[in-house]
């Protein structure tokens, strides 16, 4: 187990190196996950490097969830879709997480639920579960 410190210092590189991805890697998943996860050894940093790739260049699509417009056959939300247009609802996040993640050889499940706000109102929502460090760990990269 790494101390405090070293932890923290793990994902401020993995932010760096996330952040620094070029254009030209981003157009196929199996590159992005291969350029995200290839300079780090544990399977937090990738996960790290992942969520915070997705969660820079990943817009929220407004207009979507507004019109309220989902459908299982939908593939604007599948990962090629996410990647190439850069916006999606909950749903395109989580599959483009699992698919980076398993890329990467790392396990990763999509969960779709329901999601409450503070004054009680529920909506459909997607997230994740990721294996790292031998448990599983919640991940919502909307």
């Amino acid at each position: 187990m790494s101390c405090p410190g070293q932890e923290r210092n793990n994902i401020i590189l993995a932010d760096k190196h996330a952040l620094l991805a070029p254009e030209n890697l981003s157009r196929s998943a199996k590159d992005l996950s291969l350029y995200l996860t290839n300079p780090f050894d544990n399977d937090e940093q990738k996960v790290r490097a992942i969520f915070r790739w997705i969660t820079n260049n990943i817009a929220y699509d407004i207009d979507k969830a507004v019109a309220n417009n989902f459908s299982a056959s939908d593939k604007s939300q599948s990962p090629y879709n996410v990647l190439k247009k850069r916006k999606a609802v909950c749903e395109g996040y989580s599959n483009l997480f699992v698919e980076l993640c398993t890329q990467s050889g790392i396990r990763c499940e999509f969960i779709g639920g329901i999601s409450m706000d503070n004054s009680k109102r529920t909506s459909l929502h997607a997230w994740n579960a990721v294996f790292v460090n031998s448990t599983w760990k919640l991940v919502d990269v909307t």
